[in-house]
């Protein structure tokens, strides 16, 4: 079979997951790595044994290209992924597709227009509590969905991990990880939303952004809390991740953020997130690779792609919807 060539936008933490996810597949060369960084693109392109480049273009203008990853800041997507999409390259795109509809709705637009492949990578969907949950539900055994919390929530020291952390905040880093979750497990998209955040800790310390968020997803029949902070106090040992979901019969309680192993030493009990991503015997393990993968057979192979093109500007809808409730103090209405 012949292997398709991949570039990957974006050096950082996940660009690295998915040039390292590119190299070790079996259907793909991957060829370039681009960054705005040169140095960073740089060290990448060294690991991997590929081309780096600080111009996007060369990547666009490259006819070998089939499959891009845009693995940039949240709020950097729309630009990229639409002269990616114009140069008639498949894209998977980080979550958030965008951080405003009208740059969600121009790429889905795009993608529509140009007939190319595309997804959000929303990497949850394989987590594994995750899927046993939505195949709980779907067995019928479990009843309808009647409520759920779900909380993702992130130390405080996301903002020295994190150089673009203050043109972002929780609700576009991690909301669209539960947001999508619970959309996701319910089959189901809400028809309205109530949110109220907290701007204290991190204003206070220079950045503007929220540091708690909640919002009630109400659907049809049903109900869920999402709940996100960037304030956890940085000797917390862990991601903060659980779920909690009550049916009509039944009840379900996820704990993602334990991964079979607590630890402590010098720097202190730690409960390390090795489910997404944990490097052994030459290779990658964990969840973070499995939609990169997928996107691969969905391109190589044709199969269906378990996230539909407009997951993504859905997503968006709803997130843009949490922050127009905070500022308003009122239920927003949806028209997904």
């Amino acid at each position: 079979m012949e292997r398709i060539k991949a570039a990957v936008i974006g050096a950082g933490i996940f660009g690295d997951t998915h040039c390292r996810a590119y190299s070790e597949s079996p259907s793909v060369d991957l060829a370039w790595v681009c960054d705005q960084d040169q140095e960073r693109a740089k060290q990448a392109a060294q690991r991997y044994n590929c081309n780096f480049t600080t111009d996007l273009q060369e990547i666009t203008n490259d006819p070998s290209i089939n499959i891009v990853s845009v693995a940039t800041p949240d709020f950097s997507h729309r630009d990229i992924s639409l002269k990616v999409i114009e140069a008639g390259k498949n894209l998977i795109v980080e979550k958030p597709l965008a951080t405003n509809i009208e740059d969600a709705q121009a790429i889905t637009d795009a993608v529509r227009r140009k007939g190319v492949k595309f997804m959000t990578d929303f990497q949850n969907r394989w987590n594994t509590p995750f899927i046993q949950a939505k195949q709980n539900l779907e067995s019928g055994k479990y009843g309808e969905p009647v409520s759920a919390y779900i909380r993702l929530a992130n130390s405080i020291m996301i903002t020295k991990w994190l150089s673009w952390s203050a043109k972002s905040g929780p609700q576009w880093f991690l909301g669209p990880h539960i947001v999508d979750l619970v959309c996701w497990i319910y089959g189901q998209k809400p028809i309205k939303v109530f949110a109220s955040g907290k701007r204290k800790v991190l204003k206070s310390i220079g950045y503007d952004t929220y540091d708690a968020i909640q919002a009630q997803l109400i659907f049809e029949d049903s109900f869920a809390t999402i709940d996100t902070s960037w304030i956890v106090p940085k000797n917390w040992p862990s991601l903060d991740f659980r779920m909690d979901i009550l049916t009509t019969n039944g009840k379900m309680e996820l704990e993602p953020t334990f991964n079979g192993i607590s630890m402590c030493a010098d720097e202190g009990y730690q409960i390390p997130f090795i489910g997404g991503r944990q490097d052994g015997f030459d290779r990658m393990f964990g969840f973070f690779k499995e939609p990169i993968l997928h996107f691969i057979d969905h391109v190589v192979n044709d199969i269906p792609c378990l996230v539909g093109v407009e997951d993504g500007l859905i997503n968006t809808k709803i997130v843009v919807a949490i922050e127009k409730s905070i500022e308003s103090g009122k239920i927003v209405e949806l028209n997904l």
